[in-house]
């Protein structure tokens, strides 16, 4: 009798753990081991951003040769099937949504990280994601603009990156206001490697103490090791919108900064907003037919002001539309420079030659098209940059934008009457 008493309670015991066992596993987990019909060796759920920005779940199981699960897009909830292999660190998988084919997927799964390359059946639309497994975030996950500033050899730079997870985007601003732009990808959040994607050169940046990142590389043509130094100066985070589902890819990326900005950047986006918001109804059964994207590029950061671009494309509209700013933070408000430019059009005339003569163009049609282009072109309100002003055209399909900056002792008088010149940076 104490035998069979004995058993009794070790099976109720079993049983009560295995229950518990189940109901500590998420809903999505049991959804894909029921996916088995063989043991399986091992579920992982995996949290991770679609292009930086969709927030996303990814949940598979492994049982040696076939890997299954589902992918669970926060903002729309919805979720599809994945089937595949996993042979190494090597993955796979078919995705289908309402048991069809939406998709194909090629990743890496290692270390706890799973990196995805997605392309829709027809190969029309494609994303990259960066997944990690689940309670393992970097602090880079972050959607956020690091600013540094410091030395390269004897010439005073600044770094502007916009990050979204283990990617950034920026530029790299030098003494004499000249930009490069720069892509960084982060091995650790004090570890990053930098391509300058204008002259092609690459560097790795560390963090060598406290707040000081460092690297030491050779720029293309020299023959001497350069010495690069860099404070982090400041930590903006961005708000980011999105909304992903089997049809509609939207997404807001703007920097958060006070309260007076943050209305302000909301006022000049709001009928950009609504027309993405009007779009949600309209049903598709195509792959993110609806596509939209709203962004901005900062170009100057410090006490007094902050200015840059803030643009907008969509699947619906080909036109990429774009707005500059100027945020004086002295007085909380934006700031319009239109008002300086002399009232004839031959300053128009001498930013457009100056545009004309920073083209390096090889064919002779296109030279002739895109002066054509230049000539018709609207000037958009220029950027107050550190040391003069900005100037671009509204952005064209075919030619993108043009811009040229304009050094404060070039502006008058062609530009700025001396007077106004004098006004406008007291502004600063």
């Amino acid at each position: 009798m104490k035998n069979l008493l004995w058993k009794y309670c070790l099976v109720q015991a079993l049983f009560i753990w295995c229950l518990g066992s189940v109901l500590a596993q998420s809903e999505l987990e049991q959804k894909t081991m029921q996916l088995f019909d063989s043991p399986i060796s091992w579920v992982k759920q995996f949290e991770g951003k679609i292009d930086g920005v969709h927030q996303s779940k990814v949940c598979l199981a492994f049982d040696g040769i076939n890997c299954k699960g589902f992918m669970h897009y926060t903002s729309s909830g919805e979720e599809y099937l994945l089937v595949g292999t996993l042979q190494g660190e090597d993955l796979v998988l078919l995705e289908k949504y309402k048991q069809e084919p939406s998709g194909y997927i090629n990743g890496q799964l290692n270390k706890g990280q799973i990196t995805l390359d997605w392309k829709s059946i027809d190969e029309s639309n494609s994303y990259s994601a960066k997944l990690l497994e689940k309670n393992d975030n970097l602090d880079t996950e972050a959607s956020e603009v690091l600013i540094f500033a410091g030395m390269l050899d004897e010439q005073n730079v600044k770094l502007m990156l916009r990050t979204n997870g283990q990617d950034g985007l920026g530029n790299l601003v030098y003494g004499d206001q000249r930009v490069e732009k720069v892509y960084a990808t982060f091995n650790t959040p004090s570890d990053m490697k930098i391509e300058n994607l204008s002259s092609g050169s690459s560097f790795r940046l560390v963090n060598t103490k406290e707040n000081l990142f460092e690297s030491s590389f050779i720029l293309p043509g020299a023959s001497v090791a350069s010495h690069l130094g860099l404070m982090q100066t400041e930590k903006l985070d961005l708000t980011v919108q999105e909304y992903l589902s089997h049809s509609k890819k939207h997404e807001v990326i703007l920097p958060r900064i006070n309260e007076s900005f943050d209305e302000e950047l909301k006022e000049m986006i709001k009928d950009w907003e609504l027309e993405v918001s009007s779009r949600r109804n309209k049903l598709s059964g195509e792959r993110f037919a609806d596509q939209s994207k709203i962004w901005f590029e900062l170009e100057t950061y410090n006490a007094e002001y902050i200015s840059g671009v803030v643009y907008y494309n969509s699947t619906w509209n080909k036109n990429l539309a774009s707005r500059t700013f100027t945020f004086q933070r002295r007085e909380d408000k934006m700031m319009s420079l239109a008002p300086f430019l002399k009232g004839s059009a031959k300053w128009e005339k001498a930013i457009k030659d100056r545009m004309l003569a920073a083209k390096e163009l090889n064919n002779t049609t296109e030279e002739d098209q895109y002066k054509k282009w230049i000539n018709r072109a609207a000037l958009m309100d220029p950027i107050l940059c550190e040391g003069g002003l900005q100037f671009l055209t509204e952005s064209n399909v075919v030619f993108g934008q043009a811009s040229t900056f304009v050094p404060w002792k070039s502006l008058s008088p062609l530009v700025i009457s001396p007077a106004k010149l004098t006004k406008l940076r007291k502004t600063k």
